[in-house]
């Protein structure tokens, strides 16, 4: 075992398998030894290995956040697992600060690396209260085969990697450029040192060399390593012989190397900032193993002739998740037109106005419970679509009920 597998069993209690992976796994018999991929829906049920399963798709910080991923694991909880396996799969496009950003958030403010304080509402759900509330510790598997952007950050909590043979983790890139043309320097440094520090403690819960991190997020930072007879070493410098390999150069900020082109950021090709391939994961000891299939997985967790996959609510929870934080937007923007609709009628009598500022209270406090159930996927989109804050909603709640007090 490299020193890195080694640091992993030493510093992490909370035994966790990140793979990345896509799809929905069906039911089916296992190509090794024989054995079979047992499916059950009871939760009672007595099978050696329990195996809960369920996906992580869609836009981080919005479609993958702490509230349903907590749900779905609540949900797991009656099952009493042995093992949890999330599929880890974010949708990811665009270009900001020299790494990537996801579509659907447009021109929100949040860049990619902000998206470690979403991680690190998302990483305890894992890491503090299975192991405080659950009486069966099971062991978390993350199956990824994309994990860009802040999503990034989730693998690196647990202890044991997995990647299918095409995916990636990165995107978190332009540390050094961050809050440029902001404050003076000395702002600009404690901003940068405190994220950092942030994510070099989810990689130290991992029991990951922090140097990956810096790799993977300062464009000035050099970094290759050697891998000789299973034993792995960084080294901070470009390759000097035939057995190092360059993990990221300096990205032309010195004199070790040139920068990356905007095409080969956006596609997580450059060598500026490290976007981990399951080859370079599985060399320098971050992946545990590359698996292109769960059958292939359950078998490198050696469960595959006993493991019983439990059908749980875990989908179905993201995807309703998913849909109503789709949905949530439009219904806002209705309820906002109601709310001026019913402020505009005419009133012919006392009557009449107590009847429609009744109206705007009760449409202020549909919007509240709306915004207040996915704040945490739609917080930023409220402005841009029109739609008032909880605070300006709580402001004009009391003004209306100040009305009403004065119609009596």
């Amino acid at each position: 075992m490299n020193r890195f597998g080694q640091l992993q069993r030493h510093f992490v209690g909370l035994t966790c398998a990140v793979a990345v992976s896509a799809g929905v796994v069906a039911p089916v018999a296992s190509a090794f030894d024989g054995g079979s991929v047992v499916t059950t829906t009871d939760p009672d049920s007595s099978a050696k290995m329990k195996v809960y399963h369920f996906d992580l798709t869609g836009v981080f910080a919005k479609d993958i956040t702490q509230t349903p991923i907590r749900e779905v694991i609540k949900d797991a909880q009656k099952y009493e697992p042995d093992y949890i396996i999330i599929t880890l799969e974010n949708t990811w496009d665009g270009s900001l600060f020299g790494g990537l950003r996801e579509q659907e958030i447009g021109d929100s403010d949040i860049t990619a690396f902000d998206q470690l304080f979403r991680a690190e509402d998302i990483e305890p759900i894992f890491t503090r209260e299975i192991p405080a509330e659950w009486d069966k510790q099971p062991v978390i598997v993350y199956w990824v085969k994309q994990a860009m952007g802040g999503a990034a950050f989730l693998p690196f909590s647990c202890s044991n990697i997995y990647m299918t043979p095409e995916a990636r983790i990165g995107g978190i890139g332009g540390m050094d450029e961050l809050f440029d043309g902001v404050g003076d320097e000395v702002v600009r440094e404690k901003q940068r040192s405190l994220r950092m520090g942030h994510a070099r403690g989810m990689f130290i819960q991992g029991g990951y060399d922090t140097r990956i991190c810096r790799a993977m997020a300062e464009r000035s930072f050099v970094l290759s390593y050697t891998n000789i007879g299973g034993r792995t070493d960084l080294l901070e410098r470009m390759p000097q012989s035939p057995t190092e390999f360059l993990l990221t150069d300096d990205g032309g900020t010195g004199d070790q190397g040139s920068a990356d082109t905007m095409e080969d950021e956006v596609r997580g090709l450059g060598d500026d900032h490290l976007t981990l391939k399951a080859r370079q994961a599985l060399d320098i000891g971050i992946s545990k193993g590359t698996v292109s299939s769960m059958e292939q997985l359950l078998f490198e967790l050696g469960i595959a002739r006993n493991a019983e996959l439990i059908e749980g609510a875990g989908n179905r929870i993201m995807q309703q998740w998913r849909d109503n934080v789709k949905k949530a937007p439009r219904q806002l923007q209705d309820l906002v037109r109601e709310y001026q609709e019913a402020g505009s009628q005419p009133a012919n009598s006392i009557r009449d106005r107590r009847r429609a500022i009744s109206t705007q209270i009760r449409k202020l406090k549909e919007m509240e419970a709306l915004i207040k159930r996915y704040e945490e996927a739609i917080g930023p989109e409220l402005g841009r679509y029109g739609i008032p804050g909880l605070d300006q909603i709580g402001q004009l709640k009391v003004q209306h009920e100040l009305e009403l007090l004065l119609l009596r």
